[in-house]
């Protein structure tokens, strides 16, 4: 037994719930009605109580809540067959069609047959003089008692289709664009020679610009003048690269308590919520990302741990990896989706990683944070202290050069002097100054 649809009836106007409420259910009761699209009802008459919409018409089979005004079916919107106007040619024409055979049934042309039947001439004669004798089967029996349903002959079957047949226009046809009647009811299906010359040629324009835009539309140089698609595609991977870096950030900076974190459960935290929102797409455009984009997007991962360590971030990257023992980001993703070492990668690479073996001396060894694993566990209060000093030392605290650029350390290495000792001092003197009497904690904060 097939279960009984259910039925819903107009919305009623709801008058003593406010304003807005008595707007929304009057609008969504005439919006109803529109859509009903009934001549012989009116808004107001004693009929409106009888109509019911069955669940046919809504999406979700029932009509949704009447503020959710954006939703699908806060009003009929399914099957309401109001502008098909294909169908109601078709019901129009079997109802002639109908009327014809009643009509062609009834004519005095019935003649009687034996055993209580009646034949019908099915093949009308081409000429009054032709006196051929009507073949066996140009005659059907059909019993009178409705028995036997009553069919009609191949002939004026092929007659009746003609007349429904629609009559196409071949001279508008041709004047058109044989891409334009895709959507055209009267157009007809067949190709003709010209409209496959054209599909080939669209075809060959189309696959013959792939090799093209792989060789040449990705890489680091200008693309020509005349090339945009090329010029396009390189400009829509790098802006890809920023909105992913700019999302980064926005999310990175709506936690401020990230250094309360010990450094094992801030890693968790990166893999599970920030990594996937820089990296979401990057594995379908891995192939033309050049350099810059990988600089980019590699950021991002020193970025985060420098506010997990409270660091600046304008402090450099590679003492981040190095205090994290992490591995660059961008190798993470190649490991994660089994990506292709492209040029432009290892090139990346290459040049990262000869900076972090420059940055791995002796006096960076030595520091504090490398030796002693105390700040990497929550809630540590002197992790910014041996980070930041990893990282630059305090030396604009120590150098006598720090005002001058050209001399400091940033510059020469080599020609920075103490202003406690007189020596000459490198980026993490203060560990072996002798005149050094403050705590690395009060540097710190002169630093801030």
């Amino acid at each position: 037994m097939r279960p009984a649809k259910r039925t819903f009836s107009l919305p009623t106007i709801l008058l003593h719930q406010g304003e807005d409420d008595r707007k929304i259910s009057s609008d969504r009761r005439a919006a109803w009605l529109a859509i009903i699209n009934r001549t012989d009802i009116k808004d107001g008459s004693r009929s409106l109580k009888n109509i019911r919409v069955c669940e046919d018409h809504f999406l979700g089979k029932k009509p949704s809540y009447y503020r959710d005004v954006t939703n699908v079916d806060w009003k009929p919107s399914v099957n309401l067959g109001g502008d098909c106007e294909r169908e109601s040619q078709k019901a129009s024409t079997r109802n002639s069609r109908y009327l014809r055979r009643m009509k062609r049934h009834r004519s005095p042309e019935v003649h009687s047959a034996p055993n209580g039947h009646k034949l019908i001439k099915s093949t009308p004669s081409n000429s009054p003089n032709d006196q051929k004798p009507i073949p066996a089967d140009a005659y059907k029996a059909v019993d009178v008692k409705g028995e036997i349903e009553l069919e009609e002959n191949l002939v004026e079957e092929l007659m009746e289709n003609e007349e429904e047949c629609v009559p196409f226009d071949f001279e508008l046809s041709a004047e058109k664009d044989p891409l334009s009647c895709q959507n055209d009811v009267g157009c007809q299906t067949e190709l003709s020679g010209e409209d496959i010359d054209f599909m080939n040629h669209e075809r060959s324009k189309m696959t013959g610009k792939q090799p093209v835009v792989k060789k040449e539309g990705y890489s680091d140089d200008l693309a020509p003048e005349n090339n945009v698609i090329q010029k396009s595609a390189v400009v829509s991977f790098t802006d890809h690269i920023d909105k992913r870096v700019g999302k980064f950030i926005k999310a990175l900076n709506e936690h401020s308590d990230l250094s309360q974190l010990s450094l094992e459960c801030a890693k968790r935290l990166f893999e599970i919520k920030f990594s996937p929102i820089a990296s979401y797409g990057v594995e379908i455009i891995w192939e033309y990302l050049s350099v810059e984009d990988f600089a980019k997007l590699e950021n991002v991962k020193p970025r985060y741990f420098k506010k997990v360590m409270g660091c600046s971030k304008y402090n450099k990257n590679t003492y981040v990896y190095l205090l994290a023992d992490e591995e660059l980001f961008v190798s993470d993703l190649r490991k994660k989706h089994n990506l292709p070492e492209t040029e432009n990668y290892q090139k990346f690479c290459r040049t990262y990683k000869a900076e972090l073996k420059l940055h791995y001396d002796y006096g960076f060894k030595n520091t504090p944070a490398m030796n002693d694993d105390g700040w990497k566990q929550p809630l540590c209060e002197e992790r910014r202290v041996f980070c930041s000093f990893a990282m630059h030392g305090f030396h604009n605290q120590i150098c006598k050069f720090s005002d001058d650029r050209n001399q400091c350390f940033e510059a020469n290495r080599y020609s920075c002097v103490c202003k406690l000792c007189g020596a000459k001092c490198g980026q993490w003197h203060l560990l072996i100054c002798p005149q050094r009497i403050r705590p690395l904690i009060d540097y710190a904060r002169l630093s801030d």
